[in-house]
């Protein structure tokens, strides 16, 4: 009996940790509408679960472009929720600022330089929350990284 039960916990387990994140185009109603996932720190399309079709790599706070963890794939770092381009470390290199789920240009916390604000599991352009302007649901909790990561998927930053 113990060992049913140890089994049981242990594929449920991983299982969870099979795809830690999922996005889906509008609000997330239809299976069919899902384009990405996070799985094991490896940004991929739609369902997939091959590491070789990474887009992008998250290991802690840096972003590796495709199935790499080499420095010379190393795209962006992500520090206190600012994104930074490579590994540098320079107030003048910071992308963008992600700060109580709105993400800024550059260094700002200032309500014009919002671009995208992520509550409840949803992406929204702007500070608006309406729910008839959902760009993307996303389903887990995705890390600073993981969210950067995501939104440059999509296009949504440069």
């Amino acid at each position: 009996m113990r060992i049913i039960i140890f089994t049981i916990v242990l594929l449920t387990s991983f299982h969870a940790k099979a795809q830690d994140v999922l996005v889906w185009e509008g609000r997330g109603d239809s299976f069919s509408n899902q384009i990405l996932n996070v799985n094991q720190g490896y940004l991929l399309p739609e369902r997939e679960n091959m590491w070789s079709d990474a887009y992008y790599t998250i290991v802690e706070n840096r972003i590796y472009e495709g199935f790499s963890s080499s420095f010379f794939d190393l795209k962006f770092t992500v520090r206190d929720g600012q994104l930074f381009m490579g590994d540098s470390q320079f107030r003048g290199d910071i992308l963008y600022t992600l700060k109580n789920g709105q993400i800024f240009t550059g260094d700002s916390d200032l309500l014009m330089d919002v671009l995208f604000t992520f509550k409840r599991g949803q992406l929204f352009e702007g500070s608006g929350m309406s729910s008839f302007d959902v760009l993307y649901t996303i389903d887990g909790n995705p890390t600073a990284a993981e969210l950067y990561a995501i939104i440059i998927a999509l296009g949504l930053l440069n």
